[in-house]
């Protein structure tokens, strides 16, 4: 079984919606802070603990949206170069050849046989098999697409073939236009969009040979129900800090009272702050 290790995601700015709804609720948790902290000095610590761990569990979520899978690396690789890999991960995508034996192609670009896009790039001999290393599902959004060589210039159709979680397919192809001059002026690459490819597990282009680079993927975003436990669950925890374990019990607060305020009389209390409130009597604390 092949070990795959994740490398560093290159995450995009999710859409405004999303945006929108974390600013939204954001505010709402500040409203909340400011609130407890009005009517219950001391409170704002814990209150703002809640918050923070409630918008850092928004942004994770919305931060995971669109992917870039840019062939660069890491390891990266020179230009000039080309080296057979019988695996490649990037952003916790794995990239592997069809059958026993094969490997894919990592293209560094500039060479007069090849085509080139000024960056490195994916190529396949016998086909490639693509997935998330956790088994997440994700969207394909869109890919550049190439020929092999100057010597398999022709036109290329390049077939994908996703698998849902529930075992069923979806399909898409893509043929190439056969215009490749290696790094002169000409435009190997196409860009093509993927329409209708949502929520596969994994996806076998059994298509060869071609050179594909920039790979676009989209992690689904949290569903309306998953929001809306997130939001009860965070709305509970501050609850739970206000009534429950930041509220002292009446007995918590006669242990919190110093022994000698029993003997203090009402004239005796004063506010600290010097301001014009008037005395308070240790009855009020209960004593």
């Amino acid at each position: 079984m092949i070990s795959l290790e994740s490398i560093h995601r290159q995450t995009q700015r999710p859409p405004k919606s999303l945006w929108t709804l974390t600013y939204i609720w954001t505010l709402a948790v500040n409203a909340i802070m400011i609130t407890i902290n009005f009517f219950s000095p001391g409170r704002l610590t814990s209150a703002m603990c809640a918050g923070t761990l409630i918008f850092l569990s928004l942004e994770h979520c919305f931060s995971q949206d669109t992917l870039q899978i840019t062939f660069d690396g890491p390891p990266s690789q020179p230009r000039g170069t080309q080296y057979g890999v019988h695996e490649y991960d990037e952003s916790g995508m794995w990239f592997l050849p069809y059958g026993l034996g094969n490997v894919l192609l990592r293209n560094g670009g500039g060479g007069s046989f090849y085509p080139d896009d000024g960056t490195a790039y994916l190529q396949s001999q016998a086909g490639i098999v693509l997935g998330f290393a956790d088994g997440r599902s994700f969207d394909l959004l869109s890919v550049d697409l190439a020929e092999f060589s100057t010597v398999w210039s022709n036109p290329i159709t390049v077939d994908f073939i996703g698998y849902h979680p529930d075992g069923s397919t979806v399909t898409a192809e893509f043929t190439t236009d056969g215009i490749i001059d290696g790094p002169g002026p000409l435009a190997d690459f196409q860009t093509f969009a993927f329409q209708g490819f949502t929520d596969v597990v994994s996806v076998d282009v059994p298509s060869y040979p071609f050179s594909m680079d920039n790979l676009v993927v989209a992690v689904p975003e949290p569903a309306s129900g998953s929001l809306l436990l997130l939001g009860g669950l965070s709305l509970y925890v501050m609850f739970v800090l206000y009534h429950g374990k930041c509220r002292p019990s009446q007995n918590e607060f006669r242990k919190r009272v110093p022994l000698h305020l029993h003997q203090i009389s009402a004239r005796q209390v004063r506010p600290v702050c010097g301001c014009a409130r008037p005395p308070v009597s240790p009855a009020a604390f209960g004593l």
